[in-house]
């Protein structure tokens, strides 16, 4: 998967200026002198040799949208792994008073503080500024004790019984997703102004909620009404991202590059009458609940399965919306002559992904919400589901997740009734 950043600018600079940084930023930097190559089974990061210098690509800017579709190709490229995990391009006029410099990222190295680091340092380089020494890594970091070797697979039944029966229900009431005709990325991006950012952000707070569920409640509302044009209550599969540097051991830097994020797949219920706020309000307890259970961690450490079973079957998506919110994206307006006015940041889609993939964040205090979405015409059948889901997890962890959903059912229904003796039949 690739990460496309486009970066809008005025007064930019010329393009010897432009290799030049990316020679020094690249420099700075091992993950951009590697590649990723596959041993042992898994994959790897692995040094270059020799180190093949960051692709720049010069266009003619034509109009203002000719980055729409350089951006739109970026994402429907398939990222060389081989390496260098980035690459470039740049669309200016003769007189280079308005410019977009796009930048393109394999995911693996990138998240959101990444991001922000590299386009700053980017940006600063372009621009004549000096950066200092570079970074040095520091140790690796590890889960916490907690979601380590054997506390970890004492907590793999609960989190598989949680994770079955949410696909039990969804089966039944769950938006069924449909696989698209035509793969291909398209992109939209919509931005609010200042002042419109900041009387959004103080109502929600008196509401008690966050910017981030908000803006997954808007686009799961509007996906489910105008493509799903569901009747009456159902469910609806999203996908949340939680940021884990914090929660590592030792704590990650932000100075560090890689992507330390974790995906939170859940299902909230739905209905037409329902508004905006009231969705969003079911979405933060899901994710406040996923966090106090470690389904953050278990999930980041099992999502590979998860991917793996739909890859196997083929026939559903992960869901029908997804957000990754990186709150404030801190670059400077200026850089040098450089003049910073906006950037539209993408993450690639698949088949598989969901309807809707958005990327928000804050910048010189406007809200705005980049998308890459895929055409759907016909919803996929689930009838597969079990059998890839025992194929993909062994027959013990799914007795483990069954006896753990037979303890739940049981802990719930007898918790109801106040002078039955509550008997534990699973530990």
């Amino acid at each position: 998967m690739s990460v496309v950043c486009a970066l809008h600018l005025t007064s930019g600079p010329d393009v010897e200026s432009v290799k030049d940084a990316l020679q020094k930023l690249q420099a700075r930097h091992p993950f951009l002198q590697a590649g990723i190559v596959k041993k042992g089974g898994a994959l790897k990061f692995e040094g270059l040799n020799p180190v093949l210098p960051v692709s720049l690509t010069v266009a003619d800017r034509k109009d203002e949208d000719t980055w729409r579709g350089v951006t739109e190709d970026a994402l429907n490229t398939t990222f060389d792994p081989a390496g260098p995990l980035m690459k470039c391009w740049y669309l200016a006029g003769s007189d280079h008073t308005v410019c977009e410099l796009i930048v393109c990222f394999h995911h693996a190295i990138i998240d959101g503080i990444s991001a922000r680091l590299l386009l700053h340092e980017l940006l600063s380089l372009a621009g004549g500024l000096s950066l200092g020494e570079p970074i040095k890594y520091p140790e690796t970091s590890t889960f916490p004790p907690a979601y380590q070797k054997w506390s970890f697979i004492k907590r793999v039944p609960g989190f598989m019984g949680r994770q079955m029966q949410d696909e039990w229900r969804y089966k039944k009431r769950g938006v069924a997703a449909p696989i698209p005709a035509d793969p291909a990325n398209a992109i939209l991006s919509f931005r609010l102004s200042p002042e419109v950012s900041r009387k959004l952000s103080v109502r929600i707070g008196r509401e008690g909620l966050s910017l981030n569920s908000v803006l997954l409640a808007t686009i799961a509302k509007v996906v489910s009404q105008h493509r799903h044009q569901q009747q009456g209550n159902s469910l609806l599969r999203l996908i949340s991202f939680a940021d884990l540097r914090a929660s590592m051991t030792p704590p990650v830097s932000d100075q560090t590059l890689g992507c330390y994020v974790s995906m939170l797949r859940f299902s909230v219920p739905v209905s037409p009458d329902q508004s905006v706020l009231q969705l969003s309000g079911l979405i933060r307890k899901a994710l406040f609940k996923a966090s106090r259970q470690g389904d953050v961690f278990m999930m980041s450490k099992l999502s590979k399965y998860v991917i793996r079973m739909v890859l196997k079957l083929r026939n559903m998506r992960l869901g029908v919306a997804a957000l990754s919110f990186i709150g404030k994206l801190d670059l400077e307006a200026r850089y040098g002559s450089i003049q910073l006015h906006n950037v539209n940041a993408f993450i690639s889609n698949n088949p598989l992904g969901a309807e809707f993939s958005a990327f928000g964040k804050i910048l010189f205090g406007s809200v705005g919400v980049d998308f890459n979405y895929l055409t759907s015409k016909s919803p996929p059948p689930i009838s597969l589901y079990w059998m890839v889901f025992m194929k993909t997890f062994g027959w013990w962890t799914i007795l483990w997740a069954c006896g753990r959903c037979f303890f739940l059912f049981f802990d719930s229904f007898l918790g109801k009734h106040r002078n039955c003796h509550r008997t534990y039949f699973f530990c």
